[in-house]
């Protein structure tokens, strides 16, 4: 994407992933995030319980309802 304030291209990074598992008539929400956007260190939250998650692979899902960037700064 461009900035119309200076033609710079912007650079998002992922930060939380929210995803739905199920129909639409009922189903089960989880998601993935991360504090920091330039830490490599992601959770996984499931209803009470919140866990670190050692391969981003998990992230990348069928089940991937929202997607949240965050946009670097310089």
């Amino acid at each position: 994407l461009l900035s119309s304030s200076n033609k710079e291209k912007a650079i998002y990074d992922l930060i939380a992933v929210s995803n739905h598992i199920g129909s639409i008539a009922s189903g089960h929400y989880t998601a993935y995030a991360r504090q920091e956007p330039n830490v490599d260190e992601w959770y996984e939250f499931n209803d009470a319980y919140v866990s670190k998650i050692h391969s981003t692979y998990k992230i990348i899902s069928k089940d991937a309802y929202l997607l949240f960037y965050v946009k670097r700064t310089k």
